[in-house]
């Protein structure tokens, strides 16, 4: 009877563990987003198994072991699961489980626990963009300067999240920043500062970065640019989206790689005319 209402509990537990991983999407991936599956076991001493099948129960004739992770702490056997386009596919038509996970708990005398979860693979309809394309005189313009003087200016250029699914918890995106400045000046251009979202960064970095988290309910956002330069040279701060992802619960999904889309936003201050100083009595 105790061993009864034990098995009772490990399957109450079981079944509130597939509903929260049909609440946090795991029941619903995008296709290349990586999910973590749990089960609640009655025996950590029990040996656990994994496996991938098609809608009917019959298992994957090759597993996805390259992108399956399994571990067991205690009670609790986890799978983590990429949903790699190398060997996953968009369920079709739409609305139908293309996929089980099944998992069983098995006793030393070869009794069996089998537990499944219907999915359905989802087209990934998250991206991140930009298309800034902004041009404007110094904001000097018309302010008393001379030859060569220096200034600090802000180049903010906005960037947007499109996903056509349900809201994540947040999301950020990979980028490059190039500051293209005119050459042959006395102080050379250089980026002072960047802020993301109101974030100021530590550093402005170089090469690939990542931006901060972003909470899922902000669909666009400003990258701000403070770059000190000579009024008189042109500058243009261009930033290029190279990838970015997407968090829900224990899950993240990978910016879709559309390559349709624009990803590059570009921001010039044109320099004002180098006009020389006033000069007397020559």
């Amino acid at each position: 009877m105790r061993k009864s209402i034990i098995k009772s509990i490990a399957m109450l537990a079981l079944m509130l563990v597939s509903v929260g991983a049909w609440a946090q999407g795991g029941a619903s991936p995008y296709i290349g987003s990586t999910h973590v599956y749990t089960v609640n076991m009655e025996d950590g001493n029990n040996t656990p198994n994994w496996e991938i099948t098609d809608p009917s129960g019959t298992p994957l004739t090759s597993q996805p072991t390259a992108y399956m992770t399994e571990s067991k702490t205690g009670n609790t056997a986890t799978l983590e699961l990429t949903y790699d386009a190398s060997w996953a596919s968009v369920a079709s038509p739409t609305g139908t489980a293309n996929y089980q996970i099944r998992f069983t708990e098995s006793t030393s005398t070869s009794c069996v626990a089998l537990r499944k979860l219907d999915v359905e693979v989802l087209d990934n309809s998250f991206y991140v963009t930009t298309a800034t394309n902004y041009s404007d005189c110094n904001p000097e313009s018309g302010e008393v300067h001379a030859q060569g003087d220096v200034a600090t200016h802000d180049f903010t250029i906005k960037v947007d999240l499109h996903n056509s699914g349900a809201a994540f918890d947040t999301w950020n995106f990979d980028y490059k920043l190039t500051l293209n400045a005119e050459s042959g000046q006395t102080t050379a251009a250089s980026i002072q500062s960047v802020t993301i979202n109101g974030q100021v960064l530590a550093s402005p970095g170089t090469g690939t970065l990542t931006s901060p988290n972003i909470a899922g309910t902000t669909g666009s956002i400003n990258v701000v640019v403070s770059v000190e330069g000579e009024v008189d040279a042109d500058q243009t701060v261009q930033l290029d989206i190279v990838g970015g992802s997407a968090q829900k619960g224990a899950s993240t999904t990978p910016d879709n790689g559309d390559t349709t889309v624009s990803r590059t936003g570009t921001y010039t201050i044109t320099g004002l005319p180098d006009t020389g100083d006033i000069q007397t009595d020559l």
